[in-house]
């Protein structure tokens, strides 16, 4: 069953369930903010969940953002600098620049709690923000010049400060973990492409590789790193775009552009537990509340955005522009 017949499927029966006088909760986003890439501002979910849509932007002209999975923070960009946004209700207010931030970010990775990453593809350039209570305290540069061209920013847990990177050299992908202060630490090289997502407070690499089919744990990274294939992934990964924990780290979620869908696998065993099929291909899994994920960060104009919701039961729920 597609998706959107899924829906329509939940619509019918929240009205029945209401007609007979029944309580029936739908799980979905409902309130908060997401960066929309494509009018360039942070713009709030309006509606109730299953329900909801993009209202017009809180926050325009920017060229990067990134909403905190608290819904009420975000990171902003522009050729101004960067700035943290406090409160997205109150924009005007708790707007204040970073200083010494890093220049021309284009990425932001925000970690589980108030820490985030800033990285530059141009500059190859990567910087922690730490919080220090007061507001987010910008770190040393992470210099990534040494690393083959061209560098991409595949995964950081913010709060442990590590971060993993993925440099191609002669066709293939060596992953890289990042500290600041720290020279670059080459964890594993694989086919690629690959998308990656951290556990156990940054003690753990999930990485899915396209080439291998399969997804690696990396293990005690801080010392002789172990690596081990989860036995019962291998077959189906063809075009990894996202991979996310769920909170309890009981569930790896694959998204996978090449089969339009998203897969759950037990994080311990690698054995499938569920299918998602999409109606377009997702293009991240990039964290959007303490229970969801963005599927299409990286959307077309006026496409609906998707979301990942893994809390009570997972489920694919659109947000429609609102245009």
């Amino acid at each position: 069953m597609r998706m959107r017949s899924a829906i329509a499927f939940l619509a019918l029966l929240a009205l029945s369930g209401a007609a007979a006088g029944q309580n029936l909760t739908i799980q979905g986003p409902g309130g908060g903010f997401i960066f929309d890439a494509e009018v360039g501002g942070i713009r709030p979910v309006i509606g109730i969940p299953g329900s909801s849509y993009l209202g017009p932007a809180v926050l325009a002209g920017l060229s990067l953002g990134a909403v905190a999975p608290d819904g009420k923070r975000a990171l902003v960009a522009n050729r101004d600098g960067v700035r943290l946004i406090a409160d997205l209700r109150d924009v005007a207010s708790s707007a204040r620049w970073l200083p010494g931030a890093l220049e021309n970010p284009d990425r932001v990775l925000w970690g589980a709690g108030s820490s985030a990453v800033l990285y530059s593809t141009q500059s190859r350039q990567m910087q922690f923000l730490r919080d220090e209570g007061a507001g987010l305290v910008p770190g040393p540069l992470c210099d990534l010049t040494a690393l083959p061209s061209p560098v991409e920013l595949l995964a950081a847990d913010a709060g442990a400060g590590i971060a993993a990177v993925a440099a191609s050299n002669e066709g293939r992908l060596t992953v890289y973990l990042i500290r600041a202060g720290a020279a670059p630490q080459a964890a594993i090289t694989v086919g690629g492409p690959a998308a990656a997502a951290f556990g156990g407070q940054g003690t753990v690499l999930y990485l899915a590789d396209a080439a291998s089919s399969s997804i690696w744990a990396l293990r005690n990274l801080s010392g002789d790193i172990q690596v081990e294939t989860l036995p019962e992934t291998g077959g189906g990964i063809k075009e990894p775009a996202g991979l996310a924990l769920r909170g309890d780290e009981k569930l790896l979620y694959l998204a996978d552009a090449a089969c339009r869908c998203i897969r759950a696998y037990d994080a311990a065993t690698g054995r499938l537990q569920q299918e998602l099929e999409l109606d377009s291909a997702p293009s991240s899994l990039a964290p959007f509340s303490p229970t969801a994920f963005l599927v299409n960060a990286r959307r077309q104009a006026k496409e609906p955005v998707w979301i990942l919701e893994t809390s009570p039961q997972a489920g694919v729920l659109f947000i429609p522009t609102g245009e």
